[in-house]
């Protein structure tokens, strides 16, 4: 009996735990949408009649470990300023971008609209290249989205034409809206149009991308 209780134990001690196996951003999620402090968009928007940018003002990649899972995961921060006086008192709003896995996704917040901010955020890619199409899938949130990704030869803007453009919709079936994205490599984002174009339809009039 003591025999066979030290071979259990020896056993068990000899017994390692199985090893973590880590999961990463995808190379081609990074490559297209790891943008850096020093990347800014200057956007004309045509509902409001004034000029907005888009700063990013920290990069972040990390490492999440638990017990049993190690997943790399990237936030970018960003802060939209708002032109128009009008609303001084907004003049400013924080965004988050965040790429996991093969996905990208960002969470703008719109504070002239406090009826339109809301928790979840809008995907911007699944796949790279992207996967075009429709996909249907719930959020965080667990909102239903409704995601329609095409590539377009081109998409002009005022008096430039951008080549190989993704259009990216994003439509939620608890709310009235859909969000859409115009994105190439080059220049990240072309245009947004927010609620079905009703808050907002931002314009690309100047960007610096820094990787």
């Amino acid at each position: 009996m003591i025999f066979l209780l030290l071979l259990l134990a020896g056993l068990y001690s000899c017994t390692k735990p199985q090893a973590i196996q880590p999961t990463y951003v995808s190379a081609g999620i990074k490559s297209y949408f790891d943008y850096k402090p020093g990347s800014y968009w200057i956007f004309y928007d045509s509902v409001n009649n004034y000029f907005d940018s888009v700063v990013v003002t920290n990069y972040a990649d990390q490492q999440v470990t638990t017990t049993s899972t190690s997943t790399e995961q990237v936030q970018i921060a960003m802060e939209a300023f708002y032109e128009d006086t009008e609303y001084a008192a907004y003049a400013s709003s924080p965004w988050s971008m965040f790429l996991a896995g093969n996905t990208c996704s960002i969470m703008p917040t719109l504070p002239l609209y406090s009826n339109y901010n809301r928790q979840n955020g809008d995907e911007l890619a699944i796949g790279m290249p992207f996967q075009t199409g429709t996909n249907t899938f719930n959020n965080s949130q667990h909102e239903q989205i409704i995601m329609t990704t095409t590539l377009l030869p081109s998409y002009t803007v005022g008096a430039v034409t951008y080549s190989n453009v993704y259009q990216v919709i994003n439509s939620f079936n608890s709310y009235y809206y859909a969000d859409t994205f115009y994105l190439n490599q080059d220049h990240g984002f072309i245009a947004i149009l927010f609620n079905s174009q009703f808050h907002e339809r931002l314009f690309l009039s100047r960007d610096v991308i820094v990787h």
